[in-house]
């Protein structure tokens, strides 16, 4: 028997190891030790009750959720033992009690878009491997802000039957296969969410293309029994593996991170893409910024609202006091993102009487979806992308994209980015860089294929 251990919102202080497994049956106890550096293995907490998701007797995950207290600024290995045999690992990095001015930067992780049958050669894994072993280039967080699973894919699977217990199986093996990719070896997805802590956001994949409207690959939807059925099994799934949260606010002085999922609470109508709640914490957030503020969500802001078959957040209403509130604040602000299949730095002016420039980061794909294609090109236009009251648009400029499949203009390369944030006194340095894990580093380097290095100083 063996347990599967994730690492999820780690703080300077605290962190949460998730602990499940994919198979039909549990240990009644086991203990969950940990250690830094080379120290001794210590017990933290013993295992709690199991909670259970899923539909179907061989289609269910069964997990907990242990907080344990930690020191600032250290790394931690973890595992859970039964009597004297090792039922599963995990290692995590406390984030800093503040932002690093010397030594090794603060780097999260940003990627999105990981279709599972696409990485059959674990390559994403294995580039992430190099980076958490470089030491300079080893992320303290991983943002993976939507589309870890899709689970609506291959739509071919879902023509003939949409019923109850398949749905179950189809959802449980999309899980299970992607969150376990590689097994036990130094590679693939599984390593990945293993190695380093984890903050999830959702979007439409994590239910189904465009959720929660229709999908016009999926005709079956519009059949309201049928949507809320399958509804209801992939938000259970989602918040039982990935998070039960829906907003997150982590703070290394002077920087602020806050971490917001914009899918799943989202209104068919173009009402809202989060709660009120959610959404009147963010308008907070950005007002009190003491420092500059990076926005981690699952769309680009830098969008046009789309249509009904494929809506951004300029689509709702609550797009334009999102734009207000950003306006508002006295420090930059930089958008971690996805979902759009391209890769970008891009920048506008935010505030032009305050100084303030809003940047937008976007890592899409890690494994494209097949018969996906997407490519940033020609004038990005201006910010906001649709009319907001009391706030004029500034032109948006692109810094860096990129770079698209040899031979296939229509497909950005796949990839993943890391940002570093360095304290410099007057301001915070972030460099952006852009990594190929399909692409053959040069010879002899110990880290993956890098396409190119983005920085700028962050007021």
């Amino acid at each position: 028997m063996s347990l599967l251990l994730v690492p999820n919102r780690v703080t300077a202080n605290r962190a949460r190891i998730w602990v499940g497994t994919f198979g039909p049956s549990v240990p009644s106890y086991f203990d969950l030790q940990c250690r830094s550096g080379g120290g001794s293995w210590g017990s933290v907490a013993a295992s709690v009750s199991w909670s259970t998701a899923g539909f179907g007797s061989s289609s269910r995950v069964r997990y907990q959720r242990i907080d344990v207290s930690l020191s600032p600024g250290t790394a931690y290995q973890f595992r859970a033992r039964r009597s004297s045999k090792t039922l599963g690992r995990c290692e995590l990095e406390t984030l800093p009690a503040s932002l690093p001015a010397s030594g090794r930067d603060l780097v999260v992780f940003l990627g999105s878009c990981f279709e599972r049958q696409r990485d059959k050669t674990l390559k994403v894994g294995r580039a992430y491997r190099k980076l958490y072993k470089s030491g300079r280039h080893r992320p303290h967080l991983k943002f993976l802000t939507g589309d870890q699973v899709y689970l609506d894919a291959p739509v071919q699977n879902f023509i003939l039957t949409s019923k109850k217990l398949f749905l179950g199986k189809s959802f449980h093996r999309a899980y299970h296969q992607t969150w376990t990719q590689g097994g036990n070896s130094h590679a693939g997805f599984g390593w990945l969410l293993r190695n380093g802590a984890n903050v999830f956001t959702s979007d439409d994949h994590e239910f189904w293309n465009n959720y929660p409207t229709n999908s016009v690959l999926l005709p079956q939807l519009g059949d309201h029994k049928q949507r809320k059925m399958w509804k209801k099994l992939a938000q259970e799934l989602y918040r039982a593996i990935q998070t039960d949260r829906t907003h997150e606010q982590l703070d290394v002085p002077p920087l602020s991170f806050f971490v917001l999922d914009s899918r799943i609470n989202r209104t068919r109508s173009k009402l809202r893409f989060t709660t009120g709640s959610n959404l009147d914490r963010l308008l907070k957030w950005a007002k009190e910024l003491e420092g500059p503020g990076v926005l981690v969500i699952g769309q680009p802001l830098f969008s046009d609202p789309g249509d009904w078959k494929d809506s951004s957040l300029a689509h709702f209403d609550q797009y334009a006091d999102l734009v207000r509130a950003l306006r508002r604040s006295n420090h930059d602000i930089v958008v971690l993102t996805g979902d759009v299949h391209f890769g970008r730095v891009a920048s506008c002016k935010l505030n032009v009487t305050r100084g303030t420039r809003l940047y937008e980061v976007i890592s899409s794909p890690m494994a494209l979806l097949p018969g996906a294609h997407s490519r940033c090109e020609g004038n990005l236009g201006t910010f906001p992308t649709r009319p907001v009251s009391g706030v004029p648009p500034q032109s948006i400029s692109r810094h860096r994209t990129v770079r698209a499949v040899s031979g296939d203009a229509k497909r950005t390369e796949d990839h993943f980015m890391t940002v570093s944030f360095r304290d410099l006194g007057d301001g915070v340095r972030m460099r952006v860089r852009a990594w190929l894990p399909r692409r053959k580093p040069p010879t002899n380097s110990e880290l993956p294929k890098r396409d190119w290095t983005y920085e700028t100083i962050l007021r």
